[in-house]
């Protein structure tokens, strides 16, 4: 879809229908470091959406209607520093879930169900989970 694209480093998407990020959808934009899926639909994300995101720095899937994060859903994201997930319907974070994100520093999640969440060892250096009335509404941490 975003053939050509090679050197494109911020795509924003906001406020658009998108109900699907199929597989592969930004592989053609490896040098892409900022996405912006705010204010969509999107209630799938298929396994290898974010393969060839090797740069992405920040990652922003607020205002969705995402309600399970699965297992390695964002394996290839390795450069990730900040993960915008505000106000979904998140249920549940998968074993796994978080798996490939070593430089994860920022997490925002308020606004999504109680959940049950399992973060990895391999989770390194700092993580905050940030709401902006200072509270979260994960019920349990586990590592």
């Amino acid at each position: 879809m975003f053939e050509g694209f090679l050197k494109l480093k911020h795509l924003n998407l906001e406020k658009n229908v998108i109900q699907t990020l199929p597989q592969e959808i930004f592989s053609d934009t490896p040098n892409l470091v900022c996405l912006i899926l705010k204010n969509n639909k999107v209630e799938n994300i298929s396994m290898f959406a974010f393969s060839g995101l090797v740069n992405l720095v920040t990652l922003d899937l607020s205002f969705n209607k995402l309600n399970v994060l699965k297992r390695n859903i964002f394996g290839s994201l390795q450069s990730l520093k900040k993960l915008i997930l505000v106000h979904n319907k998140i249920s549940k974070i998968e074993k796994g879930g978080l798996i490939g994100l070593s430089c994860l520093e920022w997490m925002f999640y308020d606004g999504n169900i109680k959940a049950k969440a399992t973060f990895q060892p391999t989770l390194q250096g700092r993580l905050y989970l940030l709401d902006e009335r200072q509270k979260n509404s994960l019920t349990k941490i586990e590592q």
